[in-house]
């Protein structure tokens, strides 16, 4: 950390100025704005970003709100699952879609990736992983219950707080609200700051400026 000293030469006369630290002045900013507090104002998402949020963020619901696929695959039930196993395709899930299928013991239905997984399956196995036959797959691997899929609410319950007040919001605050299907936040209104120049070493633009010398002093802890 550095403090300086300068001393300033006009004339015959000179002025020894000492400034302070960093540390010090900003305990003197804190304790000049201690009770200062910003108006808040609403602004659209597109508008947010770099602005200081006002508010808690508590949301309204469950994110995924629909069990969810992972990957692009057949959704079904694990139970007695064994390899080589065949299943038969009964339909499939359109992307951005919900679905009313609900899948029996030995049946699949095709789901793509981020995709609705239907009531009855509680695993997805990857396309890859299978052999397709016409309206049938063949399981070449063994699956596990909850195998490439999300849970409701695995990403962000219903009820949580997922920002708090005095967080900056950035690229991925931005996303998290969209996520939970805010349009606008409240923020706290930019202040409005000047700076104050004084002393006799301010002159005019077109005047010749005095000789200042400069000195450094470093101070180590």
């Amino acid at each position: 950390m550095y403090l300086f000293m300068c001393e300033v030469s006009v004339g015959k006369s000179s002025q020894r100025l000492k400034l302070i630290g960093l540390d010090e002045a900003l305990i003197r900013i804190d304790e000049a704005f201690k009770d200062y507090s910003l108006s808040v104002e609403t602004v659209s998402l597109e508008d947010s970003r770099g602005r200081i949020l006002a508010e808690n963020i508590i949301s309204s619901m469950d994110v995924p709100d629909y069990r969810r696929s992972t990957v692009d695959g057949f959704a079904l039930a694990s139970v007695g699952c064994y390899l080589n196993q065949t299943f038969n395709v009964i339909g499939q899930v359109e992307m951005g879609s919900h679905t009313a299928i609900k899948i029996g013991l030995g049946e699949a239905v095709y789901v793509p990736t981020g995709g609705m997984v239907p009531d009855g399956a509680d695993v997805v196995i990857m396309k890859e992983d299978v052999t397709i036959e016409k309206s049938a797959i063949q399981l070449n691997k063994v699956v596990t219950t909850q195998e490439n899929v999300i849970e409701i609410g695995d990403d962000i319950t219903k009820g949580s707080t997922i920002l708090k007040a005095g967080k900056l919001i950035r690229a991925q605050e931005i996303g998290a609200l969209v996520s939970v299907g805010m349009q606008c936040v409240q923020v706290f209104k930019k202040p409005r700051m000047s700076i104050l120049c004084t002393g006799d070493e301010l002159i005019n633009l077109m005047k010749r400026a005095p000789k200042v010398r400069f000195e450094i002093l470093t101070v180590r802890h």
